[in-house]
């Protein structure tokens, strides 16, 4: 997915030589600083079973999963953002970002990234994908199966000997449905679960 996704935007993938943990250091110091703060909150699990001894997790959690999404999007874009960093010569990595945006009085700025016209694809993209043929009765991904009329005209599609298979996307927080990509357009199109009296459910439910 993220191969496909980094292709389609024009972004380069590097990975990190092995033995040499310093390449990655700037991404270990973020991920560092948000699960010091994630374990802060009540119900964490801790780094490791030593660390969370005899504490109870679960009898202590205080979010829900959608309610944990909130609470760590309002730290990364209103609290991370906006605080000094060392790094940085305590400046805000939003003010370093501006800086780059706009310019200062020594160096001109780069100007806007330019804003996506369709944020939905974008979002959806960089969702976990699952390929799959198309028959008669829809798709069928871990047991459950989904229709949409839109897939008719791919039914039993070969390939050479095999059957053509498609991409799909799949929110894992919310598999009620899943997205068709549509090759010819390069569109993604909702295909819902065929029986409809079940409810959104979660990949982990």
């Amino acid at each position: 997915m993220l191969e496909r996704a980094c292709r389609e935007y024009g972004i380069a993938l590097a990975f990190r030589p092995r033995g040499q943990p310093h390449f990655g250091g700037h991404v270990e110091r973020v991920i560092g600083t948000l699960m010091k703060k994630v374990h802060s909150l009540p119900g964490t699990t801790f780094s490791n079973v030593a660390e969370k001894k005899d504490y109870d997790s679960e009898r202590n959690a205080a979010m829900t999963l959608r309610e944990f999404e909130a609470w760590l999007a309002h730290y990364i874009v209103d609290v991370y953002h906006k605080s000094p960093h060392e790094g940085l010569n305590g400046k805000a990595p939003l003010d370093m970002y501006r800086e780059w945006i706009i310019g200062t009085a020594d160096r001109p700025g780069i100007g806007a990234p330019p804003v996506f016209s369709h944020p939905d694809k974008l979002r959806l993209d960089f969702t976990p994908i699952v390929k799959r043929s198309i028959q008669a009765y829809g798709v069928m991904i871990d047991g459950l199966c989904y229709y949409s009329e839109i897939l008719r005209p791919f039914v039993n599609q070969s390939a050479g000997t095999s059957k053509k298979k498609y991409v799909f996307a799949r929110d894992p927080r919310d598999i009620g449905q899943v997205f068709f990509f549509l090759e010819q357009t390069r569109t993604y199109h909702s295909i819902p679960l065929r029986d409809l009296s079940k409810p959104a459910i979660s990949l982990w439910e």
